[in-house]
């Protein structure tokens, strides 16, 4: 396994392997975009590739904590494009930005926040965004019930499984 990784570059590193990071790697296997997946419970990765086997069977990881240097480092941070850190608690996701930050500057660094002061935190610490599932999901509900068929069209953008279809920068 290690070996792949050290072969792997312009990958991205997802920090944890709860919901969040397994949604966040579902989208990339779904793309073709290479990451490598950091969780300190093996059972975090055997249980979201029970949940799902066609994406997540091969994937490449590194079992240990995100908050450490050298883990992140046996997870190729120096030839990574960028890091989700998708953690569960803030405190956890703003170590690992400033880590990612202090040493790779350049690095794209997305930071799951819970608490809206922790979003702003990690942000100062460097990370290029931050998102809070629960803003999220409260948007999409909202979205969900006064803009059923803009959230259709999108829904069907991202969850088509037969195409992948994204909206890409310009």
């Amino acid at each position: 396994m290690q070996n792949r990784i050290g072969e792997t570059s312009d990958h991205y590193i997802i920090c944890g392997m709860g919901d969040t990071g397994r949604h966040a790697a579902l989208e990339l296997r779904k793309t073709g975009t290479p990451y490598v997946v950091v969780d300190s419970v093996e059972d975090n990765l055997k249980r979201a590739r029970a949940l799902n086997p066609e994406y997540l069977g091969d994937v490449l990881y590194v079992v240990g904590d995100a908050t450490e240097e050298d883990v992140l480092e046996r997870a190729g941070i120096a030839r990574a494009k960028g890091l989700l850190a998708a953690l569960p608690h803030d405190k956890d996701n703003l170590v690992i930005t400033v880590l990612a930050h202090q040493r790779f500057p350049k690095l794209r660094v997305v930071s799951r926040a819970s608490d809206q002061k922790f979003a702003e935190r990690i942000a100062k610490a460097g990370a290029n965004a931050t998102v809070s599932v629960s803003q999220i999901g409260g948007l999409r509900m909202a979205s969900e019930a006064i803009r059923p068929h803009a959230v259709g069209f999108l829904d069907a953008m991202l969850k088509n499984q037969n195409k992948t279809l994204r909206v890409e920068d310009l």
